[in-house]
């Protein structure tokens, strides 16, 4: 900051009241000072702001368990959308089934005087332990509009999702089966029980088996080891997906002809699969500025609710 005010001619003083924007500076002096920032491409300390104001312009972000890909999304997108409102991120995790480990991570935000927090899960049994946490107001990332005390839920519509998929391979009155996710997880359990309401409604039997995981891997163990091999097969995430199918392809059967597959995330390589891969698409993005206005909301203590947004079907060569 003395570099600024020298390139300026001005006071330390004057530049401090220009960063802070507080308004008891000319308009001529204010360019002047902008200028030189410019020109020396200086960056506040943020540390020292919270000394001098006692006012931090940071948020929390905890993730609790795996970090998968959804999850990456995401965090860079919150930590691009707080950037942009003149914030910036503090993060820190908790292993799933720790509540030690979720309170001390908790607690770390706290002391590091964040805004608000989000806590990204999958695992709804932490709940309570949020909802008694000694921690002011913040955003839980989880499907299933859940309503707590001192939290709102923000997530994916997983129902619309996971019905508009299993409507889709259904078209044509197929065997289907259902390779779920681990079911401890909520986005495993909302697209199974989805699953099986559209199949009951169409009269189809409701098929289904739990990989135990998300992974390519836990796809490819159901694809090798199921019998008999249904025509359609809707798999809880892309990675499933994959794995699945090159179980199906070392037995000899290709997807997209001999039988039909939808996945769900829509990763980056999905469309790039042979055959590319039909799945459900999740705007990370969207997701990511409802939390931030959200977090806005919080901050200014305005009204805040929860929020669903909504999926797309993406329709490809592996279920046309």
């Amino acid at each position: 900051m003395a570099d600024v005010a020298r390139h300026a001619g001005v006071s330390l003083q004057t530049v401090s009241r220009v960063v802070r924007k507080q308004s008891n500076v000319s308009d001529s002096t204010r360019e002047k000072i902008m200028a030189a920032i410019t020109a020396l491409d200086y960056e506040p300390d943020a540390a020292a702001q919270l000394l001098a104001s006692g006012r931090s312009r940071s948020i929390g972000v905890i993730n609790v368990g795996e970090i998968h890909f959804g999850m990456q999304q995401l965090f860079i997108s919150i930590e691009a959308g707080a950037r942009k409102t003149g914030k910036y991120v503090v993060s820190a995790s908790a292993p799933e089934n720790d509540t030690p480990e979720l309170i001390a991570a908790l607690k770390y935000l706290r002391a590091r005087g964040v805004l608000a927090t989000v806590v990204v899960t999958q695992n709804p049994t932490i709940i309570p332990v949020i909802e008694r946490a000694d921690f002011s107001q913040g955003v839980l990332v989880i499907s299933g509009r859940h309503h707590l005390s001192n939290f709102v839920t923000i997530g994916f519509d997983q129902v619309k999702g996971a019905r508009d998929m299993t409507r889709h391979l259904l078209d044509s009155k197929r065997s289907i089966l259902h390779v779920a996710g681990p079911l401890a997880t909520q986005d495993a359990m909302e697209r199974l029980a989805a699953y099986q309401e559209a199949c009951k409604k169409a009269g189809v039997p409701a098929r289904w088996v739990s990989a135990n995981g998300w992974s390519a891997e836990h796809g490819y163990q159901v694809g090798k080891e199921v019998d008999p091999i249904p025509d359609a097969v809707f798999a809880a995430s892309d990675q499933l997906a994959l794995g699945y199918m090159r179980a199906l392809h070392e037995r000899g059967h290709k997807a997209g002809s001999d039988y039909i597959i939808g996945g769900f995330d829509d990763i980056d390589s999905a469309q790039y699969l042979w055959p590319s891969l039909t799945t459900v698409q999740q705007n990370y993005s969207a997701l990511a500025d409802a939390v931030i206005n959200t977090l806005n909301s919080i901050i200014e203590n305005r009204p805040v609710h929860s929020i669903e947004i909504p999926t797309s079907l993406i329709v490809r060569e592996s279920a046309p």
